[in-house]
């Protein structure tokens, strides 16, 4: 048998199948070609003279592709690439066709030709099939007994229609998952507020995802390889009663590897660097060029005022093995100043900052079996808003929040049993600092520790699975002291290996919030007692026999004491005939998610999830024309949409290019005022018909909002490196979705409304370098 013929088994439909099957089905069919040539060969007496070693390599990323095979079919000769990618074998002089394969790859053919008595280094680059992603993903295994709603990576992270990019920001199409408006940042989990949300890149928490809501994300896209979104915060995390977004760093490689990117919007860089004494070092950033770019256009708009425009974000990470632990030092951080300078000196800059900071380092160990975390860190944060006269501030209010923190977990698992236990406590002080011009002034501090244990355990037993935990949280603070107990069981049943059932019952607290989650202390209100939930779900997962994997699950969480406390209430203590009732209020949240998955495999990608939700508050308020009658219902809260759609589809050609589109469709949330305008009705008065305020139980909804987003790239593979030409635009249909109503009066006293909507358009082309 030839090495024509061997080939084109290789290479043909079927031999792409094998190779898709791992290195078991390759091995059959390089078996087969040199069974048939070791025959030939015996009686010709071939010795091998020549050496020929070499390295198999990935075009593009000099990743190590796995179960490399290197063949010589009329030689009879197989050998498998070790873990570096070396291979060694010998060949009498001649002309061969030397046949290498990998799971995943295009197979590949070489013809060598040999001297006797000669050594031989070559390097094979082998192509990925299809372009799809050339990275390499490699993940720690999650305990057994946490199971992520959604877990996403590669082109799932980036190749998203509309998302410019950014791996966070797939999340808000994920079932259960809303947002304060289009574009805007903070994900809505189970008609939750957004500071019932946490957000943590490798186990450190950070207060947002992107810059001032509706900026790039915070972290650098290279920086990430998956994300986990959780529906219900796990023991593990804690203080929460809303859901997490966990993102996990990239795992440090044995080679140097680095990105250069540039598009309207950002300017950004990544390395990672292996060094001989066992550390890598990863350095990302990114800075927005979005002041350069509106410093062009802007003298053609305003010319009396220059924007300002300040964006920069940055991420390191030094990773250092000790014998069999590993010791981590991660840093990351964000910083926006965005304002508008008049070009008249004597009229004042505004001027509005965010910033956070976050320092932490991480101990990994195995210990009697297990594995063993010890961590702890630093961070400091930053709101605030002033105004400059010819460099000297005139007035400003600043909210600031210092922390500490520190973490111990320890997790062990056997074939029947999975047992995982930890400890943390974080301590925060946080002020309220204002300045005029005619003196300075604090507003109120808080200060306090918060410190919690849990404990989980995970039983096997043939296709069922029992998990049950218990965590407790001590919230201390000056005038104050609470503990939160929080206990957690779910049952799965693997009901046959393409389906299964869920059952989860718990309880979450929570220290008293903002409605939005502002670097603000969690100790502000707590005398007024946590926050408390009780979350059960029920669902099931199916993988249909054409790959696609349906999930559905129904929610109901009962909300026994609210409190979310309004920025108004908090800055300036005002008591509203609401606030009053503060300290019962109640509520519940009721919904089902579905979700269609095709799994990232292949040429095609996507995903279509849908909620049907309700989310309500117990809300006091007047009746109009009764001032001394108050009512207490349970309305539609904040947040409430009843109905999310999100279609997500991406194809992928052979030949580098890719295309993607993402429908999203959302109906309108509560006109109650809270982050929106209030509902007015026309009444007749003395001077003819006015705008009145109705009851906060007649209040209509926000109109129906869809958006369509596109996306297109080009990747170009060479031998050591990749560029990829990318344009997306999010809503190109330049739908407008409104987000309240100016009521008011036209000059000769007509009752006027006039939506407050903005078509949200951003378009994006860059441009980014892969070594």
């Amino acid at each position: 048998m030839g090495a024509d013929v061997c080939y084109a088994r290789l290479s043909s439909g079927r031999g792409n199948d094998v190779t898709r099957r791992g290195m078991t089905g390759a091995l059959w069919v390089s078996a087969l070609c040199w069974a048939s040539a070791a025959f030939a060969q015996s009686d010709a007496g071939l010795v091998a003279e020549t050496r020929l070693k070499g390295r198999i390599v990935e075009r593009g990323t000099h990743d190590l592709p796995l179960d490399a095979l290197v063949s010589v079919p009329d030689a009879g000769l197989l050998v498998e690439a070790g873990l570096d990618g070396a291979f060694e074998l010998g060949l009498p002089a001649g002309s061969w066709d030397v046949v290498i394969q990998s799971p995943g790859h295009e197979p590949l053919m070489v013809t060598e030709t040999t001297r006797a008595g000669e050594e031989r280094e070559v390097t094979y680059r082998l192509r990925r099939l299809l372009g799809a992603k050339y990275e390499t993903v490699v993940r720690s295994p999650p305990f057994r007994t946490q199971v992520p709603a959604v877990t996403l990576s590669g082109r799932e992270l980036t190749g998203v229609a509309g998302t410019q990019g950014e791996p966070l920001r797939v999340v808000t199409t994920l079932p259960g998952v809303t947002t304060l408006g289009s574009g805007l940042s903070y994900p809505v989990v189970r008609g939750a507020s957004p500071s019932a949300t946490g957000f943590f890149v490798d186990g450190v928490r950070i207060p947002q995802l992107f810059h001032l809501l509706a900026g790039p994300s915070v972290i650098h896209p290279d920086f990430l390889d998956a994300i986990d979104y959780f529906a219900d915060a796990p023991l593990a995390f804690g203080r929460l009663t809303g859901g997490v977004v966990s993102a996990s760093v990239t795992k440090p490689r044995d080679r140097w590897r680095a990105s250069v990117s540039v598009d309207l919007l950002n300017a950004g860089a990544f390395v990672e660097a292996p060094l001989p004494t066992g550390t890598t070092v990863t350095l990302a950033g990114r800075t927005s060029t979005t002041g350069w770019l509106t410093s062009l256009i802007a003298p053609a708009i305003n010319p009396a005022v220059t924007p300002i425009a300040q964006v920069y974000d940055y991420q390191g990470r030094v990773e250092q093995k000790v014998a069999r632990a590993s010791l981590r030092l991660l840093a990351l951080g964000s910083s926006d100043l965005i304002g508008t300078q008049p070009t008249d000196t004597s009229q004042a800059t505004t001027l509005l900052s965010s910033a956070f900071h976050r320092l932490d380092v991480r101990l990994l160990a195995p210990v009697g079996g297990g594995v063993l975390e010890l961590g702890g860190g630093v961070g400091w944060e930053r709101l605030g808003t002033w105004r400059e006269l010819r460099s000297a501030r005139t007035d400003a209010l600043e909210l600031l929040k210092q922390t500490g923190a520190g973490r111990a977990t320890y997790r062990l698992e056997a074939d029947a049993w999975a047992f995982r236990a930890g400890l943390d406590a974080e301590l925060q002080h946080a002020t309220v600092e204002g300045f005029t011009s005619n003196a300075a002034h604090s507003g109120p501090a808080s200060d306090g520790v918060m410190g919690g244990g849990f404990a989980e355990l995970g039983l096997f037993a043939g296709d069922w699975q029992l998990s049950g935990g218990l965590r407790a949280d001590l919230y201390r603070s000056a005038s104050t002291t609470l503990l939160g107990v929080d206990p957690r069981v779910s049952l799965r049943w693997q009901a046959s290996p393409d389906s299964s059932a869920h059952v989860l019952l718990g309880v979450a607290h929570q220290a008293p919030s903002l409605l939005l989650p502002l670097p603000v202390s969690d100790f502000g209100a707590l005398e007024r007692g946590l926050q408390e939930e009780v979350h059960t779900s029920v669902g099931g997962e199916w993988t249909s026999p054409w790959s696609v994997k349906v999930q559905a699950d129904a929610f109901l969480n009962l909300i026994p004491k609210a409190r979310e406390r309004s920025i108004l209430e908090y800055l300036a203590n005002v008591e509203t005939v609401d606030s009053r009732y503060q300290g019962s209020r109640t509520g519940r949240a009721v919904g089902l998610e579905l979700m269609l998955r095709l799994p990232e495999r292949g040429r095609v990608f996507g995903w279509l999830s849908y909620t049907l939700m309700r989310s309500e508050r117990s809300r006091a308020f007047g009746v109009l024309g009764q001032p001394s009658l108050v009512q207490v219902e349970q309305l539609p809260f904040a947040f409430d949409q009843t109905h999310t759609l999100n279609a997500v589809a991406g194809y992928q050609w052979a030949n580098g290019w890719r295309l993607s589109g993402t429908f999203h469709v959302n109906t309108g949330r509560p006109e109650s005022g809270e982050f929106s305008s209030r509902t007015m009705r026309l009444v007749p008065t003395d001077l003819g018909e006015r705008w009145a305020p109705v009851a906060l139980n007649q209040v209509d909804r926000l109109p129906t909002f869809f958006r369509l987003d596109v996306g297109a790239a080009k990747t170009w593979v060479f031998d050591r490196h990749t560029l990829e030409l990318h344009l997306d635009f999010f809503n190109l249909t330049l739908s407008q979705e409104v987000y309240g109503y100016n009521y008011t009066y036209a000059p000769d006293g007509t009752p006027w409304r006039q939506p407050v909507a903005v078509p949200v358009f951003f378009p994006s082309i860059g441009l980014k370098g892969t070594l």
